[in-house]
C-alpha cells in the first residue's frame, strides 16, 4: 500500500493549534497570576492567615473611681464568664446539666435545657460572674463529671461601697462599657485600649504551641479622682435614710458643693440602687441622676435670684421699706397670696427675705421686668446645663421671655412658673456665696494613668462673675437673717454661722397644682463669713402632715452640717452656747449625764466628738487609739474643760476590752481594732449592726471581732 503523507499533515496542524494557543494560555495565566499576586494578594493572604491563625482580644483593666482622699470607690475583681458547647454534651446530658447551672446563673432550668440541647457549637451562658461563683460551679461539674462547660477568666466592675453615691457612679454593661453616671461619661478613659494575641493553630484550630505568637499587650484605662469626699458622702446617705423613714417621700435630694469651685463633695437621691446588682431594680430609678435630670419648681430658694437682681440693679436695699402688702398683692387683676396673712405693715426687703414673703417679691418681679429680670435668670445658670461631668444633664424649664406677662414675672419672683433642677438651684446659689460668681459644678478633680501619674489636672472653671462682692455681701447677710430669726431657725449650727433659705413650693400636675404635695427644701452655706460648705436638701412629697421647708428639710441641714463642718475640721466663728449636734460615724455608748466613754475610739474620732461638745483636748502618747481618759466616762464638765486622751500602748500580752462598733463603717471599726491590736471579720457592708464578741467582752490579743455590717435602710 503506498505511503501518504496524512499523518504528518494532522501533526502539523495539531502542532500549529499548540502553537497558536500557548501565547493565550501563558497570557491567561500571567492575567491570573497578576490578579492573584498583585490585586488579590492581600485578600487572599488575609484570607489564609485566618484559615491557620486565632487572634484573640485582650480585655484592657478599667480605671479605678477614687474619691478626692484616693480611697478607692469603684474597682474590679477577678470574674469568670461561662459558656457551653452544646453539641459535646448532647441531649442526654442537658437536663442533670441545667439542673446544676440554674441556681448558679438565676434562671429557670428548663430554659437553660433548651439552650444546652440545641445544634448549636457554642452558647453564652453567663458573663461576669463572681470567682467564688465560678469556683463552686466547676467543682459541681467536675462532680458530677459533666463535659462541655467552659470559663473564660475575666474581670468585672466592683463598687466597694455597694450603693453608696450609686447615680453619681453609675455603672458597666456586658463588656464593661459605662452606661450610666460617671462609668459612661469616662467610659473612653476609663475602659483603656484592649490588645490582641495571635497564635497559629491546626486544622480542627487548636493551638500549635511550637510556632511564634504575636501579642500586642493592653493598655490599662485611666482612673477618676472625684472631688466627692466618701466620708461626707457616707452623712448624706445617712441623712437621706432618715428623711426616709421619717416622712416616706416620693423622693430626695441631697448636694454638698463647694462654693468656692463648684466641686460636688457628695450628692445622693432616693430612692437608690446597687450598681452591681442594677437589673433588680427599676429603670426610673437607675437610668437618671433627679439631681441633674429632674426638674422642679424651686419656690421660696428662688427668692435668692430675685433678691440679688433687684439689689444689683439698685432697685431696692436690705433696709428699704417695701410698702404695705396686707397678706396678698394683686398683678393684672389676679390676686398673689402668701401662705399667711400679715398685718398692713410696712416691712423691709431685709424682713421680707426673712420671713419668705410672696408679695414684696412678687412686685420685685414686676418692677425688674422682663428683661432685666431673664438676664440674672439666665446669668445664674437657668435655661441651660450646668455643664456637670454627668450624663443626661436637663435645661429646666422657663417660658420663653417673649412670653413674660407682669403676673408670670410676680410668680416666678417667688420661684412657681419656672422649673429648675437641684443642680442649678445650688450652682446659682453659691454664686452668691462666693461673692458672686457662677461656678461650673465638677465631679472629677484628676486623672492619672495605670502607673498612678496624674495626666490631667481639672481646674476650678468660673463661667462668668453674676453680681458684684457687694451684692453677693449683702444677700448672704439676708440669708444670715433667715437662720437667725427667720424661717430657717431649724438650720442653726452651733458654734457656725450660717445663711440659708427655706422653700416650700408646690407640684405641678395637669390642671394645675396637685392638692397637698409640695417640695420642702432648704438651702444653706456655713460658716455664714466665709463659707465652706453650700448644702441643697429637697424633699418631693414628704408624708406625715409635715410639709414646709423649715420643718422637713432645714433641720436636717443642722445635723448633717454640724457632721461635715466637724468632719472637715472647720473652726468655730461663734461661741458655743447650745450641745452640738452628735459626732458622725456612729456614736460611742453614751454615758450620761456627762463624758461619754472613748476608750477604743481613734483619736481623730474622740477629738471631734469632745470638741462638739465644747471641750479641749489634750493627748497623751503616740497611738492613734484611746486607752483611758480623763476625767472618767460618766464624769460631769463644763464647757472648756480639758479631757486628756491616754494613747498609751498596752501591755500586748494582756486582754483587751472589745468597744463598741455599732454604726461605724468597715474602715472606721478595722481601724479601731486594729488600734487595739485585734482583727475583724466583715459580714457585710454598710454600718456596723452587731458584733461577736459584744461590747465591754475581753479577747486576747490577736483576736478577732465578726461585725455584722447593714446598708442603712432606705438604701
Amino acid at each position: 500500500m503506498p505511503q501518504t503523507d496524512g499523518g504528518n499533515l494532522m501533526t502539523d496542524g495539531r502542532r500549529k493549534a499548540i502553537l497558536l494557543a500557548v501565547p493565550f494560555v501563558l497570557g491567561a495565566l500571567l492575567v491570573r497570576l497578576f490578579l492573584i499576586q498583585v490585586l488579590w494578594g492581600g485578600t487572599l493572604g488575609a484570607q489564609a492567615l485566618s484559615y491557620r491563625t486565632a487572634t484573640e482580644q485582650v480585655p484592657a483593666i478599667r480605671g479605678i473611681i477614687y474619691d478626692r482622699n484616693h480611697n478607692p470607690l469603684v474597682s474590679n475583681e477577678p470574674a469568670g464568664s461561662l459558656y457551653a458547647d452544646p453539641k459535646e454534651i448532647g441531649t442526654g446530658l442537658a437536663s442533670r446539666e441545667a439542673a446544676i447551672l440554674a441556681p448558679y446563673l438565676g434562671v429557670k432550668a428548663s430554659s437553660l435545657e433548651n439552650e444546652l440541647s440545641s445544634d448549636r457549637y457554642f452558647v453564652w451562658l453567663g458573663h461576669d460572674l463572681p470567682l467564688s461563683r465560678v469556683d463552686r460551679l466547676k467543682n459541681s461539674l467536675e462532680e458530677a463529671k459533666l463535659p462541655g462547660i467552659y470559663f473564660l477568666p475575666g474581670e468585672r466592675r466592683l463598687y466597694l461601697q455597694q450603693d453608696l453615691a450609686a447615680q453619681v457612679l453609675g455603672f458597666t454593661g456586658q463588656g464593661e462599657t459605662g452606661l450610666t453616671g460617671l462609668e459612661k461619661s469616662y467610659d473612653r478613659r476609663l475602659a483603656g485600649q484592649a490588645g490582641w494575641l495571635q497564635v497559629q493553630v491546626d486544622r480542627e484550630g487548636n493551638p500549635i504551641l511550637q510556632t511564634a505568637s504575636q501579642v500586642v499587650p493592653p493598655t490599662q484605662g485611666d482612673s477618676l479622682v472625684l472631688t466627692i469626699d466618701e466620708n461626707i458622702q457616707f452623712f448624706v446617705e445617712q441623712a437621706l435614710d432618715q428623711i426616709v423613714k421619717k416622712y416616706h417621700p416620693a423622693s430626695a435630694t441631697i448636694i454638698v458643693m463647694d462654693p468656692q469651685t463648684g466641686g460636688i463633695l457628695a450628692l445622693g437621691n432616693r430612692p437608690t440602687f446597687d450598681p452591681a446588682n442594677w437589673q433588680a431594680s427599676p429603670a426610673a430609678i437607675w437610668n437618671q441622676d433627679p439631681a441633674v435630670l429632674s426638674t422642679v419648681e424651686p419656690g421660696s430658694l428662688f427668692k435668692i435670684v430675685t433678691a440679688s437682681a433687684a439689689l444689683e440693679e439698685g432697685l431696692a436695699a436690705p433696709g428699704t421699706r417695701m410698702g404695705f402688702y396686707p397678706g396678698y398683692t394683686i398683678v393684672q387683676g389676679i390676686r398673689l397670696n402668701d401662705a399667711y396673712f400679715l398685718p398692713d405693715e410696712n416691712h423691709t426687703l431685709e424682713w421680707a427675705f426673712a420671713n419668705s414673703y410672696n408679695p414684696v417679691f412678687a412686685r420685685l418681679g414686676v418692677d425688674l421686668g422682663a428683661a432685666r429680670f431673664y438676664r440674672y435668670i439666665h446669668g445664674f445658670g437657668f435655661g441651660q446645663p450646668t455643664g456637670i461631668d454627668l450624663p443626661g444633664e436637663s435645661d429646666g424649664i422657663m417660658r420663653p421671655e417673649k412670653d413674660a406677662t407682669p403676673l408670670r414675672l410676680a410668680t416666678m419672683a417667688f420661684g412657681q412658673g419656672i422649673s429648675v433642677t437641684p443642680l442649678q438651684m445650688l450652682t446659682a446659689a453659691s454664686a452668691v456665696a462666693n461673692g458672686g460668681y457662677l461656678m461650673r459644678p465638677r465631679l472629677v478633680r484628676a486623672v492619672v494613668d495605670g502607673s498612678g501619674k496624674t495626666v490631667e489636672n481639672l481646674k476650678p472653671v468660673t463661667v462668668r462673675q453674676v453680681i458684684s462682692s457687694a451684692t453677693s455681701a449683702e444677700v448672704l447677710a439676708m440669708m444670715r437673717r433667715v437662720v437667725e430669726n427667720g424661717t430657717g431657725t431649724p438650720a442653726a449650727i452651733p458654734g457656725y454661722s450660717v445663711a440659708g433659705k427655706t422653700g416650700t413650693a408646690q407640684v405641678p400636675g395637669p390642671g394645675g397644682y396637685l392638692p397637698g404635695e409640695y417640695v420642702s427644701s432648704f438651702l444653706g452655706f456655713a460658716p455664714a463669713a466665709d463659707p465652706a460648705i453650700g448644702v441643697l436638701i429637697m424633699v418631693n412629697e414628704p408624708r406625715g402632715g409635715q410639709y414646709y421647708g423649715n420643718a422637713v428639710a432645714a433641720p436636717v441641714f443642722s445635723d448633717l452640717g454640724a457632721k461635715i463642718l466637724h468632719y472637715l475640721d472647720v473652726p468655730y466663728d461663734l461661741p458655743l452656747t447650745t450641745q452640738p449636734a452628735p459626732a458622725p460615724g456612729g456614736n460611742p455608748p453614751p454615758a450620761a449625764p456627762g463624758l461619754p466613754d472613748l476608750a477604743g475610739y481613734p483619736v481623730s474620732y474622740a477629738r471631734r466628738i469632745l470638741f462638739q461638745l465644747g471641750l479641749n483636748v489634750n493627748v497623751s502618747g503616740q497611738g492613734q487609739v484611746v486607752a483611758g481618759q480623763h476625767p472618767a466616762a460618766g464624769s460631769p464638765v463644763a464647757a472648756g474643760t480639758a479631757v486628756t486622751l491616754d494613747t498609751r500602748v498596752q501591755n500586748p500580752a494582756a486582754a483587751v476590752t472589745v468597744p463598741n462598733l455599732t454604726g461605724l463603717t468597715i474602715k472606721l471599726a478595722g481601724d479601731v481594732l486594729s488600734g487595739l491590736g485585734l482583727n475583724l471579720q466583715a459580714q457585710g457592708t454598710g454600718v456596723a449592726s452587731g458584733q461577736t464578741p459584744a461590747a465591754g467582752a475581753r479577747v486576747g490579743p490577736g483576736g478577732t471581732v465578726q461585725v455584722r455590717f447593714i446598708a442603712p435602710p432606705g438604701f
